[in-house]
């Protein structure tokens, strides 16, 4: 009796154990700051999260070439009823147009801070971390000039934000902006490729800067 109590015992305690290291992985569906920014591939996958903040409903997919451009001399608005939105010189912060553009280019700004931040982990050549931290740096400050251009003032953020902890930022004058923005265009104008390679089309080049 005493034995198979023993067995039995034993047999829970190294099922325990082997369910401990059974669960205690780390996963493969996500990956977080932590977990990424590794390898080369990282960081340029990461870049081009930067670079999809153009292309979206905030910015160039349609606001910042359509519904902002109305309240332009470039187009005209030709409607009778009264309407609330820039295009008719009427909206306030509320307005989904104004509030997914600001919140784009800051998503930008952020991806584009967190790849700065992490861009010296991973081993490898030194021309294409130069080459990526540019084209960051380029994107970072080009996002800014979109929302001095429109914002005027507006909270200038170089470290990436992790939570929704810290995350009111006061504004900074557009001379700060503007100078920031001259800053990171100046250093990039070193660091990104001369030419547009075979397989690079739409990447920033010194052209471009």
């Amino acid at each position: 009796m005493k034995k198979t109590f023993l067995l039995a015992t034993l047999i829970t305690i190294f099922s325990f154990t082997s369910c401990k290291k059974y669960l205690d992985v780390d996963p493969t569906d996500f990956t977080t700051p932590e977990t990424f920014f590794e390898s080369p591939k990282d960081l340029d996958q990461a870049l081009t999260g930067v670079y999809s903040s153009l292309n979206n409903t905030g910015t160039y997919s349609r606001n910042l070439v359509f519904d902002l451009a109305f309240g332009t001399d470039e187009a005209f608005y030709k409607r009778s009823t009264a309407q609330v939105d820039p295009i008719v010189y009427n909206a306030d912060g509320s307005n989904s147009t104004i509030t997914a553009t600001w919140s784009s280019l800051y998503a930008g700004i952020n991806n584009a801070n967190l790849l700065l931040a992490n861009i010296d982990r991973p081993v490898m050549d030194e021309t294409e971390r130069g080459r990526i931290r540019g084209e960051a740096l380029f994107l970072r400050a080009f996002l800014y000039f979109q929302l001095v251009h429109l914002w005027g003032d507006v909270p200038l953020i170089l470290k990436p934000t992790l939570s929704g902890i810290n995350v009111k930022n006061v504004r900074a004058s557009q001379k700060q902006v503007y100078e920031q923005i001259l800053g990171d265009m100046t250093i990039a104008e070193g660091l990104v490729g001369a030419v547009i390679a075979p397989n690079g089309s739409g990447r920033v080049t010194k052209a471009a800067v």
